[in-house]
């Protein structure tokens, strides 16, 4: 018989790590499509002139008088 040595936090890490990669696995793919995707812009360019603030970015399928700052 093979003893071996009881350690009550190894399962415990296990499941972490499955559950860490199971969410990182399936919010990594989601995030990317869906928040990004659709409830924003991916990239925005802010620049400040004078008192303005300028913000350049893409919107696609709106028109610029749908938008409101």
């Amino acid at each position: 018989m093979v003893h071996v040595k009881w350690e009550p936090f190894r399962d415990l890490m296990a499941m972490q790590d499955r559950m860490t990669r199971l969410f990182d696995e399936t919010l990594s793919e989601f995030g990317k499509r869906r928040f990004l995707g659709e409830f924003g812009p991916h990239l925005v360019d802010i620049m400040e002139k004078g008192d303005e603030i300028i913000l350049k970015m893409d919107l696609p399928e709106m028109n610029q008088n749908e938008i409101e700052i």
